[in-house]
């Protein structure tokens, strides 16, 4: 049995990419998995409450039936089961022009986060092709030209961090959302399942210098909305850049409110730890114990503690 108050679903639906990024090793899995629409449709018919959703990868647009997979979501939009659809993507492949060509009239709910880690030279590098960056920011005007809602995630390492306010004014001046996010660096169940992470670890002098960027990032955003997501994101940032430390997370909701399933059908209620079921066409099981104890030290701010968009960084941790 699926908990009852999940509020936010994440698919990793494939783990096929067409990138090699340095902060990433899924492009490295020999064997492909895609997450099949029977599993994904199990699951959500299996939860009690409407369900923002994300799909990310690898590279989503990669999965053998994404539209597919997208036109099923959206006709639980409709019949309000799904809240919203983000898709995480690289935009490095013209595929994301052909799905929304293909798609104009099932835009509605869509949002589009696209991962732009710096400019030329230092996302190309971070991004593992030297074509990325070109490829990347035509697919962004693109969907400009389409006015679909846009967010740019910025992945902040020791190699791109001095462009860090050069992306946020570009994601400015192009009128999407902006979310910047620390590498992680130990992520076993997601980006470093082939090994233990990368070494990325900054420098003293680094963290000076990305305090003070982030500082006038937050102090520029502040001037609006204080209780948005994008403030809890910075804030929170600077307050692990000033503690070198994640003891300001004294709880978690993240295991409560959202899963996230891989392509093989692992189920997680956070990445950091261990996968709390598995969902297939035909059942979903789920380790009642396990999942338990996870609440219970989430609910404490016992757990490993993260700043990522899919852990501490959701909306229902804002005010804790």
């Amino acid at each position: 049995m699926l908990p009852k108050n999940i509020s936010r679903l994440t698919l990793e639906i494939t783990n096929r990419c067409d990138l090699s990024c340095k902060i990433c090793d899924i492009w490295q899995e020999k064997k492909k998995e895609d997450l099949k629409l029977p599993s994904i449709a199990r699951i959500i018919s299996q939860l009690k409450n409407p369900v923002a959703v994300s799909l990310t990868g690898g590279e989503p647009l990669l999965h053998p039936e994404f539209d597919k997979i997208y036109r099923y979501l959206f006709a639980l939009y409709l019949k309000k089961k799904v809240l919203t659809i983000n898709v995480s993507t690289n935009a490095y492949s013209p595929k994301i022009k052909k799905f929304i060509m293909r798609n104009f009239r099932f835009l509605k709910p869509l949002t589009i986060t696209i991962s732009l880690d710096g400019l030329s030279l230092a996302h190309n590098r971070q991004r593992g092709k030297p074509d990325s960056f070109p490829r990347t920011l035509k697919n962004i005007d693109y969907i400009r030209k389409n006015q679909l809602s846009l967010d740019i995630k910025f992945t902040i390492t020791p190699d791109n961090y001095r462009d860090l306010s050069k992306v946020y004014l570009l994601s400015k001046r192009i009128g999407a959302g902006f979310k910047p996010k620390i590498v992680e660096q130990n992520n076993l169940n997601y980006y470093h399942r082939n090994k233990e992470g990368y070494s990325l670890n900054f420098t003293d002098n680094q963290l000076k210098n990305l305090k003070v960027i982030l500082n006038k990032i937050y102090k520029n955003e502040n001037a609006g909305n204080k209780n948005s997501l994008r403030i809890f994101a910075l804030s929170s940032m600077r307050k692990f850049l000033k503690e070198r430390n994640y003891d300001f997370i004294t709880a978690c909701r993240t295991p409560q409110k959202a899963l996230f399933i891989c392509p093989e059908g692992e189920i997680f209620a956070c990445l950091y730890y261990p996968a709390i079921g598995r969902v297939t066409k035909k059942e979903t099981a789920i380790n009642q114990k396990r999942y338990k104890k996870i609440l219970q030290e989430a609910a404490r701010g016992k757990c490993p503690k993260c700043l990522a968009y899919h852990g501490f960084l959701m909306n229902f941790n804002l005010g804790l």
